[in-house]
């Protein structure tokens, strides 16, 4: 006669001991439990719900810490770890997912609330609340709030809060917070707080770096085009053009650009256009054109036009113009026209006009000193050995280096003609001049 053998069994629970070698069966879900001379009680199997593949689209599954199995949900609970696997052949184990069958894998989502609702093909959200509501097909949002409110397809998202509303076609952003209020289609976000609501096609790279701009705007380095770039704007480096940047303007280099920049205005170098570069001003060097450089003006060198340049005014040379040069004034070489230089007038050369020049002055200098000239339309042209000068009172005057001659000028010819009684006064006033 056939003999029965039954393990000790029960439909619910888990056996508290058992002796060593004896068998247990929970009747319900098949697992099976042996008694251990080490351990007490050791299970078997772990039921048939270890194993679950094939599973059906947008079917939710928690892993039961307390059964030891993945289970299917109707809600997710807070205490719980999920993972939800939509479309075919997937397969599902107590480590996580494993492999994939012939069908390949639609979505993927882990973590409260991810991925939850109208998530697109081939989407993937990890984190809490990541890619919740319409994750665009083939977009990824991973970590806490990634991605939450709307990501369109081919998106990433990856930290925390990254690109968390409104991410728009193939953007990306990378960081914590990066892209976070909105970024525009294809615009990239790198760094956290980047492009934090940024236009399409742009770029922000680097903490708080374009953090509000126009479309086609670029802003790399710390906090570089950080409030408000505009329309085709560039900013590299720390600060650079970091608020107000106007459109088609370019800042390179720390704290270029950094205040008001104007419409299409050029700073490259280190505090180059720092404040209020008005537009279509060029700054180029440390320095230069550094506060309140004005419309259509050009500082070369560092220090140029420092401070106050007037419209369009050229400086070109170390502290060339570097403060109140006036408009239409040009200074070109070392400390040309450095102090207040007069409107229109010119000084070309090391040390011309250096301290002071008139407005409609001409000074050229070759000599190693400094040449100044405060009156209006004066002419100082001077080398090492000589000198050629006009002044409203002498006319123009040649000075050697041991004599001087004086060239009359029309008006002083016709002044001693006036004067003289006789050719005797005449020759008598011609040699006093």
């Amino acid at each position: 006669m056939a003999v029965v053998i039954k393990a000790k069994n029960a439909s619910t629970g888990t056996p508290a001991s058992l002796a060593i070698g004896e068998l247990a069966v929970n009747t319900t879900n098949g697992k099976l439990w042996v008694g251990s001379n080490v351990s007490g009680v050791i299970p078997i199997n772990s039921g048939t719900t270890q194993l679950i593949a094939g599973t059906a689209d947008s079917q939710t599954l928690r892993w039961d810490a307390v059964d030891g199995e993945w289970q299917p949900v109707d809600a997710l609970k807070t205490s719980e770890t999920l993972v939800t696997v939509s479309g075919t052949g997937g397969l599902i184990t107590e480590t996580g997912l494993q492999s994939l069958g012939a069908g390949g894998l639609s979505t993927f989502r882990a973590g409260l609330f991810a991925g939850d609702s109208n998530q697109g093909t081939a989407a993937v959200a990890v984190g809490r609340h990541a890619g919740k509501v319409d994750q665009g097909a083939a977009a990824i949002a991973i970590g806490n709030y990634a991605g939450e409110n709307g990501m369109d397809d081919s998106s990433i998202c990856i930290g925390n809060q990254a690109g968390q509303d409104a991410t728009g076609c193939c953007a990306i952003g990378i960081g914590v917070g990066a892209g976070r209020v909105s970024m525009a289609d294809y615009s990239i976000a790198l760094g956290n707080g980047a492009g934090t609501a940024i236009g399409n096609n742009s770029i922000a790279i680097g903490r708080f770096a374009n953090t509000s701009g126009a479309d086609n705007s670029i802003g790399i380095g710390l906090e570089a085009g950080n409030d408000n770039q505009g329309l085709y704007s560039v900013a590299l480096g720390l600060t650079a053009g970091k608020t107000n940047q106007s459109a088609g303007s370019v800042a390179i280099g720390r704290a270029s650009g950094t205040l008001g920049q104007g419409t299409n205005s050029i700073a490259i170098g280190s505090f180059s256009g720092s404040e209020n570069q008005q537009e279509s001003a060029i700054a180029l060097g440390q320095n230069s054109g550094r506060t309140s450089q004005g419309a259509n003006s050009i500082a070369i060198g560092i220090n140029a036009a420092n401070t106050g340049q007037n419209p369009s005014g050229i400086a070109i040379g170390p502290s060339a113009g570097q403060e109140n040069q006036q408009s239409l004034a040009v200074a070109l070489g070392l400390n040309a026209g450095q102090f207040t230089q007069g409107g229109r007038s010119i000084a070309i050369g090391a040390g011309a006009g250096t301290n002071q020049q008139g407005v409609k002055g001409i000074i050229i200098n070759a000599s190693n000193v400094v040449l100044d000239d405060s009156t209006a339309g004066h002419i100082h042209i001077r080398a090492d050995v000589a000198s050629l000068d006009f002044t409203t009172a002498n006319g123009w005057t040649i000075t050697g280096a041991t004599t001087t001659e004086v060239i009359f000028t029309k008006e002083a010819l016709q002044a001693v003609v006036a004067a003289s009684t006789d050719f005797t006064n005449f020759k008598t006033l011609v040699a006093a001049l």
